[in-house]
């Protein structure tokens, strides 16, 4: 029943694939998660994944790794001793290996990546420039919409299952925490999805065996995973349609043109028109595709860009000039009575007046 609740939920699936730090913490914080639910009388392993998860990959999984950390001491579950001595080893380690790996790739020493975030958010108080929402938020927004119909047979499995609510505890006062905060998304607490759909899976169990009109009530619980389904379904079809970055920046590749400097804009570079997509410029993951003799360069630079000196250009506007358009791509509009409407959103276009065009 846990299977079949994450499945026909949308965030969770889709964003798994993603290369977010979150993605990447949510497996330790999973790995955590299921030897903690086991009762294993050792927490050393669970605590140890999510330090690094904390160091390494969101910072905010600190205020888990604390609170958990109290709710063991709490429970007699681990002494203050050992509590401090794993915190202590595992967070210098993981310490250690992002500000290697980290100063490394991006040529800058020491670089602590997260400590950036850390001093943004929390020293420099800058949050709220990503905007600020409401208290509530996450538990009448983003909670909702991580887990669709099975929130609130969630909150059934919290009241009716006493083991489900001493592995709930921790997750559900984390994301109280977090709801002090005044910018919030729902990556910073999709940690707690798996518990909380575990919680609705037991619900389900729960309200199909104790419930009267077991077949009417069985019928609602499969209704609501139907739903579950169509919603994410249609949401998946809608993100198809919402990344024309990747579409243009694909269309643009196709040209047989040796020297390319491309200009790729803002709104092309949120929606899909990454690095992977850069097949010109090395390095180059096959060698077909890489023309022999050809230089392409990508850039991506914001603001009031002259468009003069670039051979080609990825733009949401089309300029007042002479520039002819290569390909348009369209994206996602809105819904309507017919489905999914689209309309242009970027458009690859080519300078006539460039050397070499």
């Amino acid at each position: 029943m846990f299977g079949l609740i994450t499945c026909t939920q949308f965030h969770l699936p889709f964003w798994m694939g993603r290369t977010l730090p979150n993605m990447f913490a949510l497996v330790p914080c999973n790995i955590a998660f299921a030897r903690l639910i086991s009762n294993q009388a050792d927490v050393t392993v669970p605590v140890s994944l999510l330090v690094l998860a904390a160091v390494v990959f969101r910072a905010e999984l600190a205020v888990y790794v604390g609170i958990l950390s109290l709710y063991l001491l709490l429970r007699t579950r681990t002494s203050l001793t050992k509590l401090v001595a794993v915190g202590l080893i595992s967070g210098f380690t993981s310490l250690a290996i992002t500000v290697s790996v980290d100063s490394y790739f991006w040529q800058k020493w020491p670089l602590w990546p997260e400590w950036q975030g850390i001093y943004f958010n929390v020293v420099e108080g800058k949050s709220s420039e990503w905007g600020v929402s409401p208290v509530y938020a996450y538990w009448a927004l983003h909670l909702p919409k991580l887990l669709l119909g099975t929130f609130p047979f969630s909150l059934v499995g919290f009241t009716v299952d006493p083991r489900i609510r001493a592995v709930a505890i921790p997750p559900i006062i984390f994301v109280c925490i977090l709801s002090l905060l005044g910018h919030k998304e729902w990556r910073f607490v999709v940690y707690v999805v798996p518990v909380f759909n575990l919680a609705a899976a037991n619900a389900f169990v729960w309200c199909s065996q104790r419930l009267p009109w077991t077949r009417v009530v069985r019928f609602a619980l499969l209704t609501t995973l139907v739903a579950n389904a169509a919603v994410a379904g249609l949401l998946t079809m809608i993100s198809n349609a919402n990344y024309p970055g990747g579409d243009a920046l694909t269309q643009a590749n196709k040209m047989s043109r040796a020297n390319v400097t491309m200009h790729i804009c803002n709104l092309a570079a949120q929606t899909g028109a990454s690095l992977f997509l850069q097949e010109h410029s090395p390095p180059y993951l096959l060698d077909s595709m890489h023309f022999i003799g050809s230089q392409w360069t990508y850039d991506k630079t914001e603001g009031d860009v002259d468009l003069r000196w670039y051979t080609h250009a990825i733009v949401e506007d089309l300029p007042p000039s002479k520039w002819s358009t290569n390909a348009t791509v369209d994206a996602f509009d809105g819904l309507s009575k017919k489905g999914i409407r689209y309309s242009p959103k970027l458009w690859v276009i080519t300078n006539p007046d460039a050397p070499g065009v």
